[in-house]
């Protein structure tokens, strides 16, 4: 494994760490954090895997955009869509005052992201 695409797996997997942290705590605050982190963590862990197919990809925290890429390499990644679409708006909106994530929102984030993990991971043979 390419030792950017290692990289790419680390920084997915400290949002991930953070995900699950802020989920435990049950703490109302920390709901956006859980949120924001799992959505990072899958748009770390798609460019991981674009890295070690030597794919460029554009500066975006656009997950479908990242898919769209992905499906030239594995058809299967069209069956994350809809799990990868439910995180996106958490990259940039949950982070203004116009959004604010809930117990129930934080708990399928984080269910979602764990589904989605196990497929990355399995596509990058760890």
């Amino acid at each position: 494994m390419n030792a950017i695409t290692t990289d790419w797996i680390e920084k997915a997997e400290g949002d991930y760490e953070l995900a699950e942290l802020a989920l435990q705590s049950g703490k109302p605050r920390v709901y956006d954090g859980v949120c924001f982190h799992a959505q990072q963590c899958a748009e770390k862990y798609l460019k991981a895997y674009l890295y070690e197919q030597s794919q460029s990809f554009p500066k975006t925290h656009k997950l479908e955009d990242l898919i769209d890429l992905c499906l030239l390499y594995d058809s299967s990644f069209e069956l994350q869509r809809g799990i990868l679409v439910g995180l996106e708006p958490y990259s940039v909106e949950i982070r203004y005052p116009s959004l604010f994530a809930k117990a129930r929102d934080a708990q399928l984030a984080f269910s979602d992201l764990n589904t989605f993990r196990a497929f990355i991971r399995s596509k990058l043979g760890i």
